[in-house]
């Protein structure tokens, strides 16, 4: 009788073990039910183990895909490892495989996305889909997957050579294009990059990102049209060393509509390089005595040296704000009153003749308004003709681009800012402190 009644306790203790993890499974499924990834995956486990459970390989694939769906990587894998070779009841399954190495390709995992990939990406494949590959092979080349940047870039591009005409998309080919060039150094990658984010009519324009890919086109690889389009967008933010640079790199690539321009700019450059020496002398000649407090000389200096409005302003408004007028001599107010027909500089000027009682064409004294009056009597007492300003003073002027090479003020103002703040820039330049 012993023997039997160990017996039955072994069988006790037995079914107690069964019915503990079959009742663990249930709570595992009912948790899964309600939403818990973890749930769904234990109870995945035990279906796949068969413990506390029969053995049931379609289920436990099933359970692991739902914990993918909620976010499971590592259930992914499981789902699509299974079903890729099959086993217990359940036959190799390459399409629910591959969906599932594709739901872990989405969730980061790179040997899903470079299953995915192969899987929907090669022609050998059972599953091949070049469009569901075009999907995949974001997530796979963000992930670091060389072949599906550029495999996506070549059928974004031309659908490859037109083998696959509904894949062809610029927004794709810009995206793929960005990796391809950044990462792989690709030259169609910049190129397909540049012209979506460059053209100011593309839905995907993007002042900076076309600075980048236009200048790698140009600098890299020597796109001589891209160079072109470089010496165009800063001609039209006035950023003028850098339109001579590229308009002489793109007709030296062999651009020749380039090469006028280039002729222009390097006239253009030579003036503006004489121009600002001699800017900077005139400018030293009027900050001397104005800083010494000598603003009658200054004034002096802008009439009768420099014959220059610019500096005559300077010099009257530093002599206005000063309280120095009375510095200023009665002849050179009559060339003032003349050089300017309104204005701050032309009001201070008339004030001082008020002031002085002395009448002026066109405002005080009698007999004197007539055209021309201040001029003869000048020539009058001083026995020579009054001086006129020059119009040397002015900066070189350039020719400007062809209209339908026009940019939008608002588009202008796009790439003045990105080139002003994109690493390497010049925010000292001009353009970028106006």
């Amino acid at each position: 009788m012993k023997p039997c009644k160990e017996m039955l306790f072994l069988l006790f203790i037995t079914l107690v073990v069964h019915f503990n993890a079959q009742a663990q499974t249930t709570m595992n499924e009912q948790a899964c039910a309600k939403g818990s990834s973890d749930a769904c995956f234990n109870a995945a486990l035990d279906y796949y183990d068969g413990a506390g459970v029969p053995k049931d390989i379609k289920k436990a694939v099933s359970l692991f895909s739902k914990a993918c769906q909620m976010g499971l990587s590592n259930s992914c894998m499981n789902a699509a490892m299974i079903a890729k070779g099959g086993a217990g009841n359940l036959s190799a399954d390459l399409e629910l495989a591959t969906v599932n190495f594709e739901k872990a390709c989405a969730l980061g995992i790179k040997e899903g996305c470079d299953n995915a990939f192969y899987y929907r990406a090669s022609e050998k494949s059972a599953v091949y889909n070049p469009a569901k590959g075009m999907l995949v092979a974001k997530n796979a080349c963000y992930i670091g997957n060389e072949n599906a940047c550029f495999w996506g870039l070549y059928r974004a591009h031309d659908g490859k050579e037109g083998k696959f005409p509904d894949l062809i998309d610029s927004k794709e080919a810009a995206w793929f294009g960005e990796f391809t060039c950044r990462k792989y150094n690709d030259p169609l990658g910049c190129h397909k990059a540049e012209i979506f984010y460059a053209k100011p009519e593309s839905p995907g324009f993007d002042a900076e990102k076309a600075l980048i890919y236009s200048k790698l086109s140009c600098d890299t690889h020597s796109g001589n049209i891209s160079c072109f389009n470089v010496g165009r967008i800063y001609w039209e933010i006035n950023e003028h060393r850098l339109t001579a640079h590229y308009m002489q790199k793109s007709c030296d690539l062999g651009y020749e509509k380039a090469c006028p321009h280039a002729k222009e700019w390097r006239e253009y450059s030579q003036k503006m390089i004489a121009y600002e020496e001699q800017k900077a002398k005139n400018d030293a000649m009027i900050s001397a005595p104005l800083s010494q407090g000598r603003y009658g000389e200054a004034v002096s200096i802008a009439i009768h040296q420099l014959r220059s409005t610019e500096h005559a302003q300077r010099a009257v408004m530093a002599a206005s704000n000063a309280g120095a007028m009375g510095q200023v001599n009665t002849q050179d107010l009559y060339v003032l009153a003349t050089w300017f027909s309104s204005g701050p500089v032309k009001s201070a000027t008339n004030a001082e003749m008020s002031a002085r009682g002395t009448g002026l064409e066109g405002t005080f004294g009698g007999g004197t308004n007539t055209a021309g009056a201040a001029s003869q009597r000048w020539k009058e007492a001083y026995g020579s003709t009054m001086p006129t300003a020059s119009s040397s003073s002015s900066s070189p002027s350039m020719k400007a681009m062809p209209s339908a090479a026009q940019i939008s003020a608002q588009t202008r103002e796009k790439y003045r800012y990105a080139h002003c703040t994109m690493a390497g820039s010049n925010a000292s330049a001009s353009v970028c402190r106006n």
